[in-house]
Order: C-alpha cells, then sequence, then structure tokens
C-alpha cells in the first residue's frame, strides 16, 4: 500500500454524525455528482456523516500514470478511512472497489460494518459458461473503446452504452471532460472488465451486503447481481424500476432509503 495523506484527498462532506459513511463512484463519474445520495443519506439517517471519496485522478486527487490504477484506487480509500468504522456504498466500478476494499481488509473485515452496492463491476464473480451472453456484451463495449482509442470514438462508444443514452445528446462540457479523462477511463476498463476474482472469493465476507440493479440496466450488471445475490452475506437485492445503469446519478432518491434502512440496520 502506498502511503497517501489525507490532505491529498479531494472528499465531499455532508453531516456531522458519528455514523460514518463511505461513497465511492464509478469510472468517468464525479464525485460531486455522487455525493448528492450522500446527502440524502445525512437527511435519511441524521447520525451519519458521508464522505464521498475522489478517486485517483478524479477531482483535486492525483494519480499516478505509471502505476496500477485500481491499486491507487485501493489505496486513496485506505487512506480517507483512516481507523474509522465505516458504511460502505459503490456504485460500478465503485462497487467493485468495495469489494476489492472488503477483501484487502479480511479477516479484520469488522472495519467495515455494511456494504451497498449498487450495479458492481465484479466480472470475476461471473460463469464463463452460463454468463456467456452477458460477458460477450461487456467484451462488445470494451472493444469498441480500444478500436476507437486512437480517434476519440471509443470514449463515445464506451460512455454512450454504460449510459444508455447517445453521445451527442450529453451535455458538450461533460463530453469534452469524458475524452480527456479517456486514458484514465480506458486504464480501470482494462482492469475492472478482465478482473479475475471468482464468486468464492467474495463468499468469505462477513459484511452484510445489500444490492441494487436497475430494470433496465445492460445484462452484464443483470448477471453479476444475480451471482452476487447468492453470497450468505447478501441481506436484501432491490430492483429500481424504470433505471438503467447511470439511474443513481441522475435521481439518487430512488436508492438512498435502501441504503439507509441496510445502514441502520447494521449500526453498530
Amino acid at each position: 500500500m502506498t502511503a497517501i495523506n489525507q490532505a491529498d484527498i479531494n472528499v465531499i462532506r455532508h453531516g456531522d454524525g458519528a455514523c460514518r459513511v463511505l461513497l465511492i463512484h464509478g469510472s468517468g463519474s464525479a464525485a460531486r455528482t455522487f455525493s448528492r445520495l450522500g446527502e440524502m443519506l445525512v437527511a435519511a439517517v441524521p447520525e451519519c456523516q458521508t464522505h464521498t471519496v475522489s478517486l485517483a485522478g478524479y477531482g483535486s486527487t492525483a494519480a499516478d500514470s505509471g502505476a496500477n490504477i485500481i491499486d491507487q484506487h485501493l489505496d486513496v480509500l485506505h487512506a480517507a478511512m483512516g481507523n474509522h468504522r465505516w458504511h460502505v456504498v459503490g456504485h460500478s466500478m465503485g462497487g467493485f472497489l468495495a469489494l476489492q476494499l472488503a477483501l484487502g481488509l479480511a479477516p479484520a473485515d469488522t472495519v467495515i460494518n455494511s456494504l451497498s452496492l449498487i450495479e458492481p463491476m465484479a466480472f470475476g464473480a461471473l460463469d464463463p459458461v452460463a454468463d456467456a451472453t452477458a460477458l460477450a456484451e461487456d467484451q462488445a463495449i470494451v472493444a469498441g473503446f480500444e478500436n476507437g482509442l486512437q480517434d476519440g470514438s471509443g470514449i463515445a462508444h464506451f460512455i454512450a452504452a454504460w449510459n444508455q443514452t447517445p453521445w451527442h445528446d450529453m451535455p458538450e462540457a461533460a463530453r469534452e471532460h469524458l475524452v480527456e479523462s479517456a486514458p484514465l477511463i480506458w486504464s480501470e476498463v482494462q482492469q475492472v472488465s478482465f478482473d479475475t476474482t471468482e464468486l468464492a472469493a467474495y463468499a468469505g465476507l462477513k459484511i452484510p451486503i445489500c444490492l441494487m440493479v436497475g430494470a433496465h440496466t445492460l445484462s452484464p450488471a443483470k448477471a453479476v447481481v444475480s451471482r452476487l445475490s447468492t453470497l450468505p452475506r447478501v441481506s436484501s437485492v432491490h430492483t429500481v424500476e424504470d433505471a438503467g445503469h447511470m439511474h443513481v446519478l441522475r435521481d439518487p432518491q430512488c436508492y438512498a432509503p435502501h441504503i439507509a434502512a441496510h445502514i441502520r440496520q447494521n449500526q453498530h
């Protein structure tokens, strides 16, 4: 683990309660946008304080272009957590990072009181045969990204697929930011989509897990949630109607009640 000064990490905080909640955003996302969920959690659970952490290369949190980006993200999260106890909320890549964070803390996984995961991209949990169609869909999206790395069309293909929104329907400022962030996002995609952490590894976690999935999300996300739902410590699985993969950023109020209930049930 790389030593990181907490002062070098961009964190958005809401509330001042004793119950700490860590929010981890997804690839190409933003702590600022994801922190809206944090505001709603504080309103629902007033004894909470939420910390939405900007991962390496996001916000003002620095990244090392020559180092493994997932390891950098985990180092940032470890530094942000310190020695406190946390409820951890992750979306997409952030959900995958939450699971990896929990695995890395084992066997001392009482540092995390609960996990609330919104469509975590834990692709290693999929069955290569039974989930072949879902894996093929993800690999097609990754291939489209790779094929357009040189001319800039790759990031448009990737974002349009997972946002389930045409690229040119997005605000121009958002498109420009994503194009600038394409090398960082590509580094994340290479590691997340080809991760080999199998379902059996997550089965050893002793942490209560709440899973959430959009009814209209992509098949790879649905397949991952379906596999993870079989884990021994999964206490609830919620399908959010009329929701796609990025719906939590647009309508966090659809997810906040599920997460708040999970936090309340697992406060120590």
